[in-house]
């Protein structure tokens, strides 16, 4: 439970990190796949930019489907690169179904 749920935080090492209102409630490894994924979105923004914002969900459901045969089917280095992608899709359809409630 994290302190926000009413649970005081209990300092470990994976949650060892600092957020501007204290404790970051972050694991490591989520802070650092986190990290990967807006590295990636920032690669890709000088062509891209936001358009994932606007773009017809179908568009997004098509990536994702293509993102995830590449997962199945190419090597070990290759799919950690497509884990972040798979995950940058859905955080695009997280953040879309957000917007529109």
């Amino acid at each position: 439970m994290l302190e926000s749920e009413g649970a005081p935080m209990i300092p470990d090492s994976d949650h060892d990190h600092i957020c501007l209102t204290g404790p970051c409630p972050l694991r490591n490894a989520v802070r650092e796949f986190a990290e990967e994924m807006e590295r990636i979105m920032q690669k890709h923004d000088p062509v891209k930019g936001d358009t994932w914002k606007t773009c017809p969900i179908e568009f997004l459901e098509e990536k994702l489907e293509d993102e995830f045969a590449e997962y199945k089917h190419g090597s070990f280095v290759r799919d950690e690169r497509e884990l972040i992608d798979i995950a940058n899709i859905a955080m695009m359809f997280w953040y879309r179904k957000k917007v529109l409630l």
